[in-house]
Formats: C-alpha cells, structure tokens, sequence
C-alpha cells in the first residue's frame, strides 16, 4: 500500500506503507479504500513546519469504498461497497470527559494529518462509529467539505451568533466562505474581508454581499455597514495573511472574536487594544460533533458549494504539485484547496 507522507525534510514523499486490515471483518475494524482525499493550506503548513513530527501522511478528509464482507451473524451495518467518509478525528478515550460521555469536549482530541496519520494513502482502517454512510444525492468532491461545513458550524455556534448580527470574517479562503454563507443562511450579516482579489471574487459569486478586498479601508467600511456598532463578533482565520489586530479594530466593544484553524506560525502581537476593548476569545480547531448537520445542510443545497476554489489532481502527481506549493507558500496567494483522486 502506497501513501504520500511528510518525510524528515518537509518533503511530500511517496513510499510503501505496512499494510493494512484484509477483507475480513476483524473485532470491529474494517478496511476502507480510499476514492479521494483533501490537501488544504493547513497541510501546506504542516510541510513547512519544523517543529512538527515527520513521516506521517497528510490528507484531511477523505471518502471511500468498503472493502469488507460481514457475516450473516454481524452486528455490522455497512456492507462491502458502500460510500463512507471517513471523520478526520478521534477522541481519545481517556480523559474525563471521554469517559463520562462528552466526547466533544475530549481534552486530548486527535486531528489526521495532525496526530495521526490522514488520509493521502490507499486503504484506511476504521471502526464503525469513524465512518458514516454517504447520501447517493452527495458528490463526491461536495463531501470532501463535510469537514470544512462542521468547523464553520462549530464556529457559529461557539459565537452564539444571532440573527441580525454584523459577523466580519478575517479570510476568505474556502473555510471563510462556507462561514460566510451559513451566516446567511441563519439570518445573520457577514462582512469578508481577504487581500486577495481571488478570493473576495469568489465569495462575491458565493451570494456575499460585503466582501472586502485590500484596496478598501476595512475600519471605515466596516463602521459605514454596521451604522457605527463595528462587528458584533468576529472570525479570525490563522492562515489568511491578515494581522490579527484588524480583527481587534474591526470588532466593537465586548465582541467575541473566534480563532480558528491551527498555525504553526508564531505571533508577536499587544493585547492592549482587545484589553482595552473588553474582547473575549474562543479557539476551534475541529467541526467534532456536527458530521450529521454538516451532511444535512449539503443534501438540502443550504449553501453553494460549486464555485469554491478545488483543483482536481492524480495521487501520483500529489508530489511535485504540493511540494511546490507548499516551497512558495504565502498567505496572501490565491490557493485552490486541491481533490486527489486515489484511484
């Protein structure tokens, strides 16, 4: 079994991995053959990243093929052939509340691409509950952003968003827009904002209304569209390229501002303005818990998925493609989020 890992030199390297589970239903694991895997700029990090740990595969989504027959006897649901995709994180079981039944709050979360291995490889195994059966209405490519619509709805939730409300969104990568158009889709007002005209062009064709581009003073525009208030709550996208302190100016007094997404970045920045403003602070790094609800809104066609940035590429050209993405990786480039095929 092929994968593609991050080798010791924050290279993308194809190598032969052990292989993993038969055919056979084995104490509840089963193997699932992978149709197509997500490469984000999160991965793109992760390759540039000196501090995190190597040979590991990258891939943070994925959907797949069942590859495992269960006996008549098997409590097991799925059947050889079914369309699952595969939930990007594990609970670790351990901590408190792991074990009193609140897994979305697991002290010591694991991330694929991250803590373990994604899914930028041929065959995964899984258990049951790390898999959910797919809706024949769903494309392909649309359920590779079952991930992305959990972390913006989590996002949402976490800023009790209500309706009516100004919600500036500091990045408009695919993450931003999809936060953007749920916004709309639950009656609240999302201003985005990008330095790239790329991307501010596709929120604009994604239904955005307010959709900021580098050429327009962000603290003047924003006071126009709110009548003064400024944002009643904010999202911070870590690998949009934009100095958080716009996310402290741009957000009116008692907001809540959402950090999102993880970055292997350093950051030297005052506190003083969000001191000085009263700003609280919430940090999401998952959707856990909002698979179901992030498949319900694709299947009743809540937001539009079809104009968002995704290049469709090979697994054996995965290499060459992403490792020279990930050489000239800069946060104010425009950078489609890219669809592997694996077969």
């Amino acid at each position: 079994m092929k994968g593609w890992v991050k080798s010791e030199n924050g290279i993308l390297t194809l190598i032969d991995l052990p292989e993993e589970q038969d055919s056979t239903l084995k104490d509840g694991v089963f193997s699932v053959k992978m149709l197509k895997s997500l490469i984000t700029t999160d991965d793109l990090l992760e390759l540039k990243d000196d501090f995190n740990r190597d040979n590991y595969v990258l891939g943070t989504a994925g959907i797949g093929i069942v590859t495992t027959d269960a006996d008549e006897n098997s409590v097991f649901s799925l059947k050889k052939g079914d369309k699952v995709y595969v939930k990007p994180f594990k609970a670790c079981g351990e901590c408190i509340y792991c074990k009193s039944n609140v897994k979305n709050k697991c002290a010591d979360l694991k991330v694929a691409g991250e803590d373990y291995d994604g899914f930028l490889k041929e065959f995964v195994d899984c258990t049951e509950n790390e898999v959910v059966l797919l809706p024949e209405s769903i494309t392909d490519n649309d359920a590779l952003f079952i991930q992305t619509i959990s972390l913006a709805l989590n996002i949402i939730d976490r800023l009790n968003v209500q309706k009516g409300e100004h919600v500036v969104i500091l990045g408009a990568n695919n993450l931003g827009i999809i936060t953007a158009q749920l916004l709309k889709y639950y009656q609240s007002i999302p201003i985005i904002i990008d330095n790239s005209p790329e991307r501010i062009s596709l929120a604009k064709e994604c239904g955005i209304y307010y959709a900021l581009c580098k050429d327009k003073d962000w603290v003047s525009e924003v006071n126009e569209i709110t009548s003064g208030r400024m944002a009643s709550q904010t999202v911070y996208l870590q690998s949009s390229g934009i100095s958080i302190k716009y996310a402290f100016m741009l957000s009116a007094v008692g907001a809540t501002i959402a950090i999102a997404q993880s970055s292997p970045k350093a950051t030297l920045l005052s506190l003083y303005p969000a001191t000085k403003k009263e700003l609280n602070f919430v940090f999401i790094n998952t959707g856990y818990g909002n698979t179901s609800t992030a498949i319900n809104i694709i299947v009743n066609k809540a937001i539009d998925l079809s104009k968002l940035a995704l290049k469709t590429i090979n697994f054996n050209d995965c290499g060459e493609l992403i490792n020279s993405l990930a050489e000239k990786f800069n946060e104010n480039d425009f950078i489609s989020d890219i669809a592997v095929d694996m077969i």
